[in-house]
Protein backbone atom coordinates (compact mmCIF):
# COMPACT_ATOMS: atom_id res chain seq x y z
CA UNK A 1 0.00 0.00 0.00
CA UNK A 2 1.27 3.10 -1.08
CA UNK A 3 1.08 6.19 1.83
CA UNK A 4 -0.03 9.51 1.07
CA UNK A 5 -1.04 10.94 4.00
CA UNK A 6 0.02 9.89 7.27
CA UNK A 7 -1.82 11.15 10.24
CA UNK A 8 -0.26 10.88 14.05
CA UNK A 9 -2.66 11.15 17.06
CA UNK A 10 -2.08 12.03 20.12
CA UNK A 11 -3.38 13.30 23.61
CA UNK A 12 -0.47 15.57 23.94
CA UNK A 13 0.90 18.60 21.47
CA UNK A 14 3.91 18.11 23.94
CA UNK A 15 6.02 16.15 25.89
CA UNK A 16 4.68 15.20 29.15
CA UNK A 17 5.48 11.17 29.26
CA UNK A 18 6.82 8.44 26.63
CA UNK A 19 3.56 8.41 24.84
CA UNK A 20 3.60 12.06 23.67
CA UNK A 21 7.49 12.21 23.20
CA UNK A 22 7.74 9.12 21.04
CA UNK A 23 4.70 10.22 19.07
CA UNK A 24 6.43 13.71 18.42
CA UNK A 25 9.69 12.19 17.46
CA UNK A 26 7.31 10.08 15.05
CA UNK A 27 6.41 12.84 13.35
CA UNK A 28 9.82 14.55 13.52
CA UNK A 29 11.59 11.43 12.28
CA UNK A 30 8.76 11.07 8.88
CA UNK A 31 8.75 14.35 8.15
CA UNK A 32 11.13 14.05 5.30
CA UNK A 33 9.03 11.04 4.04
CA UNK A 34 7.53 11.41 0.31
CA UNK A 35 4.24 11.36 2.09
CA UNK A 36 2.24 14.41 4.05
CA UNK A 37 2.98 14.38 7.50
CA UNK A 38 -0.31 15.40 9.95
CA UNK A 39 -0.20 15.53 13.91
CA UNK A 40 -3.21 15.79 15.52
CA UNK A 41 -3.83 16.52 19.18
CA UNK A 42 -5.83 17.37 21.67
CA UNK A 43 -3.85 19.72 24.35
CA UNK A 44 -1.38 22.56 23.91
CA UNK A 45 1.14 23.92 23.86
CA UNK A 46 2.84 22.47 21.15
CA UNK A 47 6.24 21.22 21.18
CA UNK A 48 8.53 23.87 20.02
CA UNK A 49 10.39 21.78 17.57
CA UNK A 50 7.41 20.18 15.88
CA UNK A 51 6.40 23.57 15.53
CA UNK A 52 9.38 24.76 13.87
CA UNK A 53 8.91 21.50 11.49
CA UNK A 54 7.40 20.92 8.04
CA UNK A 55 5.37 18.86 10.30
CA UNK A 56 0.97 19.66 9.53
CA UNK A 57 -0.38 20.39 12.95
CA UNK A 58 -3.68 20.19 13.80
CA UNK A 59 -4.60 20.59 18.03
CA UNK A 60 -8.38 21.02 18.69
CA UNK A 61 -6.81 23.17 22.03
CA UNK A 62 -8.81 20.85 24.65
CA UNK A 63 -7.99 19.97 28.18
CA UNK A 64 -7.14 16.95 29.85
CA UNK A 65 -10.31 15.56 31.25
CA UNK A 66 -8.58 15.75 34.98
CA UNK A 67 -8.10 19.27 34.12
CA UNK A 68 -11.71 19.65 32.60
CA UNK A 69 -14.14 22.59 33.75
CA UNK A 70 -16.46 19.90 35.58
CA UNK A 71 -16.42 16.47 36.55
CA UNK A 72 -19.26 15.54 34.48
CA UNK A 73 -18.17 17.30 31.74
CA UNK A 74 -14.27 15.44 31.79
CA UNK A 75 -15.35 12.15 32.38
CA UNK A 76 -18.10 12.53 28.73
CA UNK A 77 -15.38 14.37 27.14
CA UNK A 78 -12.90 10.87 27.99
CA UNK A 79 -15.74 8.46 27.25
CA UNK A 80 -17.13 9.97 23.71
CA UNK A 81 -15.38 13.25 22.90
CA UNK A 82 -17.93 14.59 19.77
CA UNK A 83 -15.76 17.66 19.31
CA UNK A 84 -13.17 15.73 18.87
CA UNK A 85 -14.35 13.39 16.07
CA UNK A 86 -15.70 16.25 14.20
CA UNK A 87 -12.42 18.02 14.05
CA UNK A 88 -10.73 14.75 13.07
CA UNK A 89 -13.67 14.61 10.16
CA UNK A 90 -13.34 18.00 9.09
CA UNK A 91 -9.70 18.32 8.78
CA UNK A 92 -9.22 14.96 7.09
CA UNK A 93 -12.47 14.24 5.22
CA UNK A 94 -10.67 14.83 2.17
CA UNK A 95 -8.28 12.47 2.27
CA UNK A 96 -8.08 9.41 0.43
CA UNK A 97 -9.02 6.33 1.81
CA UNK A 98 -6.68 4.17 0.39
CA UNK A 99 -3.67 6.72 0.66
CA UNK A 100 -4.45 6.96 4.04
CA UNK A 101 -2.96 5.82 7.80
CA UNK A 102 -3.46 6.69 11.30
CA UNK A 103 -0.82 6.31 13.73
CA UNK A 104 -2.30 6.28 17.54
CA UNK A 105 -0.08 6.81 20.43
CA UNK A 106 -2.82 8.03 22.91
CA UNK A 107 -6.46 8.96 22.88
CA UNK A 108 -7.15 8.10 26.61
CA UNK A 109 -6.64 11.39 28.63
CA UNK A 110 -7.85 13.81 26.00
CA UNK A 111 -8.91 12.87 22.67
CA UNK A 112 -11.92 9.55 23.54
CA UNK A 113 -12.27 6.22 21.68
CA UNK A 114 -14.68 8.45 19.26
CA UNK A 115 -11.22 9.63 17.26
CA UNK A 116 -10.71 5.40 16.46
CA UNK A 117 -14.28 5.23 15.32
CA UNK A 118 -14.00 8.06 13.22
CA UNK A 119 -10.73 7.38 11.25
CA UNK A 120 -12.15 3.83 11.23
CA UNK A 121 -15.47 5.29 9.76
CA UNK A 122 -13.41 7.27 7.44
CA UNK A 123 -11.65 3.78 6.03
CA UNK A 124 -8.73 4.53 7.00
CA UNK A 125 -5.50 2.00 7.37
CA UNK A 126 -5.19 2.00 11.65
CA UNK A 127 -1.93 1.19 13.58
CA UNK A 128 -1.06 1.48 17.20
CA UNK A 129 1.99 1.78 19.29
CA UNK A 130 1.58 -0.41 22.25
CA UNK A 131 3.15 1.91 24.68
CA UNK A 132 1.11 0.86 28.00
CA UNK A 133 -1.99 -1.60 27.60
CA UNK A 134 -5.15 0.65 27.46
CA UNK A 135 -5.87 -1.59 24.20
CA UNK A 136 -6.67 -4.77 26.47
CA UNK A 137 -6.83 -3.60 29.64
CA UNK A 138 -9.25 -0.68 31.55
CA UNK A 139 -7.51 0.41 33.12
CA UNK A 140 -4.17 -0.04 30.66
CA UNK A 141 -1.65 -1.52 33.02
CA UNK A 142 -2.94 -5.07 33.65
CA UNK A 143 -1.82 -4.03 37.28
CA UNK A 144 -4.35 -4.67 40.21
CA UNK A 145 -3.36 -1.63 41.98
CA UNK A 146 -4.49 -1.90 46.06
CA UNK A 147 -2.37 -5.46 45.47
CA UNK A 148 0.32 -3.80 43.68
CA UNK A 149 0.30 -7.16 41.51
CA UNK A 150 -0.30 -8.20 37.88
CA UNK A 151 -3.53 -9.01 36.85
CA UNK A 152 -4.13 -11.72 34.83
CA UNK A 153 -7.50 -12.39 34.57
CA UNK A 154 -9.33 -12.23 30.76
CA UNK A 155 -10.11 -8.66 30.30
CA UNK A 156 -14.21 -8.07 30.37
CA UNK A 157 -14.94 -11.71 31.72
CA UNK A 158 -16.68 -11.54 35.26
CA UNK A 159 -13.10 -11.85 37.66
CA UNK A 160 -11.92 -8.73 35.96
CA UNK A 161 -15.43 -6.68 36.04
CA UNK A 162 -15.84 -7.47 40.01
CA UNK A 163 -11.87 -6.96 40.64
CA UNK A 164 -10.92 -3.40 42.26
CA UNK A 165 -8.38 -3.32 40.43
CA UNK A 166 -7.86 1.18 40.33
CA UNK A 167 -5.88 2.77 42.60
CA UNK A 168 -8.93 4.78 43.17
CA UNK A 169 -12.24 3.39 44.40
CA UNK A 170 -14.64 1.00 42.62
CA UNK A 171 -16.66 3.30 41.41
CA UNK A 172 -14.07 4.98 39.25
CA UNK A 173 -12.91 0.42 37.95
CA UNK A 174 -16.70 1.09 36.52
CA UNK A 175 -16.26 4.40 34.98
CA UNK A 176 -12.75 2.88 32.81
CA UNK A 177 -15.16 -0.04 32.46
CA UNK A 178 -17.81 1.74 30.11
CA UNK A 179 -14.80 3.84 28.57
CA UNK A 180 -13.18 0.52 27.64
CA UNK A 181 -16.45 -0.61 26.36
CA UNK A 182 -16.61 2.49 24.77
CA UNK A 183 -12.89 1.66 22.64
CA UNK A 184 -14.63 -1.85 22.13
CA UNK A 185 -16.84 -0.64 20.51
CA UNK A 186 -15.06 1.28 18.22
CA UNK A 187 -12.90 -0.75 17.60
CA UNK A 188 -15.84 -4.03 16.65
CA UNK A 189 -16.17 -1.71 13.81
CA UNK A 190 -12.55 -2.13 12.15
CA UNK A 191 -11.94 -5.00 9.59
CA UNK A 192 -8.49 -5.24 10.91
CA UNK A 193 -5.56 -2.95 12.49
CA UNK A 194 -2.09 -2.73 12.99
CA UNK A 195 0.23 -3.17 15.92
CA UNK A 196 3.70 -1.91 16.87
CA UNK A 197 5.26 -3.21 20.18
CA UNK A 198 8.26 -1.33 21.60
CA UNK A 199 10.42 -4.40 23.52
CA UNK A 200 10.27 -8.36 23.71
CA UNK A 201 8.41 -8.51 26.46
CA UNK A 202 5.91 -6.19 25.60
CA UNK A 203 5.27 -8.00 22.13
CA UNK A 204 5.46 -11.24 24.20
CA UNK A 205 1.89 -9.98 26.39
CA UNK A 206 0.35 -8.10 23.25
CA UNK A 207 0.15 -11.91 21.28
CA UNK A 208 -1.39 -12.66 24.37
CA UNK A 209 -4.26 -10.49 24.38
CA UNK A 210 -4.75 -9.16 21.11
CA UNK A 211 -7.56 -9.88 19.31
CA UNK A 212 -8.35 -11.45 15.66
CA UNK A 213 -8.57 -8.56 13.97
CA UNK A 214 -5.07 -7.73 14.55
CA UNK A 215 -3.55 -8.36 11.06
CA UNK A 216 -0.30 -7.90 11.70
CA UNK A 217 2.53 -7.48 14.99
CA UNK A 218 5.97 -5.92 14.49
CA UNK A 219 8.84 -5.06 17.27
CA UNK A 220 9.98 -1.26 16.56
CA UNK A 221 11.83 0.09 19.17
CA UNK A 222 11.15 3.70 20.41
CA UNK A 223 14.31 6.10 18.77
CA UNK A 224 16.72 6.77 20.58
CA UNK A 225 18.26 9.24 18.95
CA UNK A 226 16.23 12.06 20.60
CA UNK A 227 18.07 11.72 23.19
CA UNK A 228 21.49 11.57 21.43
CA UNK A 229 20.82 15.29 21.00
CA UNK A 230 21.52 16.00 24.77
CA UNK A 231 24.89 14.20 25.28
CA UNK A 232 27.22 15.12 27.36
CA UNK A 233 30.02 13.87 29.00
CA UNK A 234 30.35 10.47 31.06
CA UNK A 235 28.68 11.01 34.57
CA UNK A 236 31.55 10.27 37.42
CA UNK A 237 29.45 8.17 39.79
CA UNK A 238 32.04 6.80 41.19
CA UNK A 239 32.50 9.80 43.71
CA UNK A 240 28.70 10.36 43.77
CA UNK A 241 26.49 8.75 46.94
CA UNK A 242 22.87 9.64 45.41
CA UNK A 243 20.09 7.22 44.58
CA UNK A 244 18.27 8.68 42.00
CA UNK A 245 14.61 8.13 41.18
CA UNK A 246 13.23 9.54 37.53
CA UNK A 247 9.13 8.90 36.71
CA UNK A 248 5.75 9.66 37.57
CA UNK A 249 5.00 9.49 41.21
CA UNK A 250 2.50 6.89 41.67
CA UNK A 251 2.03 2.91 42.62
CA UNK A 252 2.52 1.49 39.75
CA UNK A 253 5.90 3.00 39.41
CA UNK A 254 7.34 1.50 42.38
CA UNK A 255 8.01 4.64 44.19
CA UNK A 256 6.78 3.26 48.07
CA UNK A 257 9.69 0.30 47.11
CA UNK A 258 12.36 3.07 46.68
CA UNK A 259 11.67 5.22 49.46
CA UNK A 260 11.17 2.07 51.78
CA UNK A 261 14.98 1.21 50.91
CA UNK A 262 16.32 4.22 50.67
CA UNK A 263 15.46 5.03 53.95
CA UNK A 264 15.92 1.91 55.56
CA UNK A 265 19.52 1.48 54.45
CA UNK A 266 19.98 5.17 55.25
CA UNK A 267 21.04 6.32 51.83
CA UNK A 268 21.08 9.44 49.93
CA UNK A 269 18.33 9.41 47.89
CA UNK A 270 16.33 12.15 45.52
CA UNK A 271 13.02 11.72 43.26
CA UNK A 272 12.53 13.77 40.40
CA UNK A 273 8.58 13.88 38.79
CA UNK A 274 5.32 14.55 39.78
CA UNK A 275 2.16 12.63 40.96
CA UNK A 276 -0.80 11.89 42.89
CA UNK A 277 1.60 10.30 45.38
CA UNK A 278 4.35 13.19 45.91
CA UNK A 279 2.44 14.76 48.62
CA UNK A 280 2.27 12.17 50.76
CA UNK A 281 5.20 10.87 50.32
CA UNK A 282 6.98 14.07 50.78
CA UNK A 283 5.87 14.37 54.32
CA UNK A 284 6.46 10.52 55.19
CA UNK A 285 10.09 10.65 53.97
CA UNK A 286 11.62 13.77 55.22
CA UNK A 287 15.37 12.54 54.62
CA UNK A 288 14.55 11.67 51.17
CA UNK A 289 14.42 15.18 48.68
CA UNK A 290 11.43 15.67 45.75
CA UNK A 291 12.15 17.71 43.52
CA UNK A 292 9.26 18.06 41.71
CA UNK A 293 8.77 18.11 37.93
CA UNK A 294 11.91 19.26 36.31
CA UNK A 295 13.11 20.60 32.86
CA UNK A 296 15.82 18.98 31.60
CA UNK A 297 18.67 21.85 31.90
CA UNK A 298 17.93 21.11 35.60
CA UNK A 299 17.10 17.32 35.80
CA UNK A 300 21.07 17.24 34.61
CA UNK A 301 22.45 19.28 37.35
CA UNK A 302 20.66 16.34 39.83
CA UNK A 303 22.56 13.62 36.81
CA UNK A 304 25.55 14.33 37.51
CA UNK A 305 25.22 13.92 41.71
CA UNK A 306 24.03 10.16 40.68
CA UNK A 307 25.60 7.08 41.69
CA UNK A 308 22.46 5.03 39.96
CA UNK A 309 19.22 5.07 38.80
CA UNK A 310 16.75 2.78 40.45
CA UNK A 311 13.92 2.06 38.36
CA UNK A 312 11.56 -0.10 40.26
CA UNK A 313 8.27 -0.36 38.40
CA UNK A 314 5.98 -3.28 39.02
CA UNK A 315 3.63 -3.60 35.58
CA UNK A 316 5.00 -4.64 32.70
CA UNK A 317 6.08 -1.09 31.34
CA UNK A 318 6.67 -0.86 27.73
CA UNK A 319 10.11 0.83 26.83
CA UNK A 320 10.96 3.08 29.24
CA UNK A 321 13.11 5.87 28.07
CA UNK A 322 14.79 7.29 31.13
CA UNK A 323 16.77 4.19 31.35
CA UNK A 324 18.70 4.73 27.76
CA UNK A 325 19.21 8.48 28.71
CA UNK A 326 20.52 7.20 32.19
CA UNK A 327 23.41 4.63 30.11
CA UNK A 328 24.15 7.32 27.73
CA UNK A 329 25.49 9.27 30.78
CA UNK A 330 27.24 6.16 32.11
CA UNK A 331 24.54 5.81 35.20
CA UNK A 332 24.00 2.32 36.08
CA UNK A 333 20.22 1.06 36.72
CA UNK A 334 19.10 -1.06 39.01
CA UNK A 335 15.40 -2.38 37.37
CA UNK A 336 12.63 -4.80 38.44
CA UNK A 337 12.73 -7.93 36.57
CA UNK A 338 9.04 -7.68 35.12
CA UNK A 339 9.55 -4.73 33.35
CA UNK A 340 11.19 -4.50 29.89
CA UNK A 341 14.17 -2.48 30.85
CA UNK A 342 15.28 -5.27 32.62
CA UNK A 343 16.24 -6.29 28.75
CA UNK A 344 18.76 -3.24 28.48
CA UNK A 345 20.60 -4.04 32.01
CA UNK A 346 23.12 -7.07 31.59
CA UNK A 347 23.22 -7.73 35.38
CA UNK A 348 26.66 -6.72 36.83
CA UNK A 349 27.67 -5.21 33.99
CA UNK A 350 25.47 -2.30 33.47
CA UNK A 351 23.45 -2.12 36.54
CA UNK A 352 21.24 -4.88 38.71
CA UNK A 353 18.15 -6.88 37.87
CA UNK A 354 15.85 -7.47 41.25
CA UNK A 355 13.10 -9.54 41.93
CA UNK A 356 9.78 -7.29 41.31
CA UNK A 357 8.32 -6.08 44.57
CA UNK A 358 10.98 -7.32 46.70
CA UNK A 359 12.22 -5.07 49.08
CA UNK A 360 15.60 -7.47 50.06
CA UNK A 361 15.96 -7.84 46.68
CA UNK A 362 16.07 -4.42 45.93
CA UNK A 363 17.76 -3.54 49.05
CA UNK A 364 20.81 -6.06 48.47
CA UNK A 365 21.33 -4.80 44.79
CA UNK A 366 21.88 -1.31 46.24
CA UNK A 367 24.22 -2.34 48.36
CA UNK A 368 26.25 -3.72 46.04
CA UNK A 369 26.41 -0.33 44.24
CA UNK A 370 26.41 1.63 47.69
CA UNK A 371 30.09 -0.55 48.77
CA UNK A 372 31.57 -0.84 45.03
CA UNK A 373 34.58 0.59 44.87
CA UNK A 374 35.77 3.27 42.51
CA UNK A 375 37.28 1.29 39.79
CA UNK A 376 34.24 -0.93 40.31
CA UNK A 377 31.96 1.64 40.11
CA UNK A 378 33.85 3.27 36.50
CA UNK A 379 33.77 -0.11 35.18
CA UNK A 380 29.82 -0.64 35.94
CA UNK A 381 29.48 3.42 33.96
CA UNK A 382 31.76 2.49 31.00
CA UNK A 383 30.16 -0.87 30.44
CA UNK A 384 26.52 1.61 30.61
CA UNK A 385 28.15 3.63 27.84
CA UNK A 386 28.79 0.68 25.93
CA UNK A 387 25.15 -0.92 25.97
CA UNK A 388 23.97 2.50 25.36
CA UNK A 389 26.16 2.87 21.89
CA UNK A 390 25.00 -1.30 21.59
CA UNK A 391 21.08 -0.81 21.82
CA UNK A 392 20.51 2.85 20.42
CA UNK A 393 18.02 3.19 17.26
CA UNK A 394 18.08 6.33 15.36
CA UNK A 395 15.61 7.97 14.00
CA UNK A 396 16.47 7.01 10.71
CA UNK A 397 16.29 3.54 11.24
CA UNK A 398 13.04 4.06 13.62
CA UNK A 399 11.49 5.89 10.46
CA UNK A 400 12.43 3.60 7.91
CA UNK A 401 11.03 0.59 9.96
CA UNK A 402 8.05 2.45 10.36
CA UNK A 403 7.23 3.52 6.68
CA UNK A 404 7.83 -0.43 5.79
CA UNK A 405 5.65 -1.30 7.85
CA UNK A 406 2.67 1.53 6.79
CA UNK A 407 3.11 -0.13 3.56
CA UNK A 408 2.97 -3.66 4.68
Amino acid sequence: MRIKNLIIVSDFGYVNGGNSRVAIQTALALENKKAGIYFFCGAEPVDDELARSSVKIDCIRQQDFYEANGRIKGIIQSIWNLHAAEEFYNKYRKFEKNLTAVHFHSWIRVLSPSVIHMAVQMGFKIFFTVHDYNLFCPNGTLLIFPKNEICHYQPLHMKCILCNCDRRRYVHKLYRMVRFFFFKYALSKIDSYYLITISKKNDMICRQYCSKKCKMMRLIKNPTGMLESTASERVQVEYNRLFLFIGRISDEKGIRLFCEAISREGYKGIVLGDGYLLGELRNKYKDIIFKGWCDKEEMMIYLRWARALVFPSSWYEGAPLVIMEMLQYGIPCIVSDISSASEVIDDGKNGYIFKNNDIEALSDAMEKIAIESEEGMRRLSLNAQSSFAKHKISIEMYADELMKFYMS
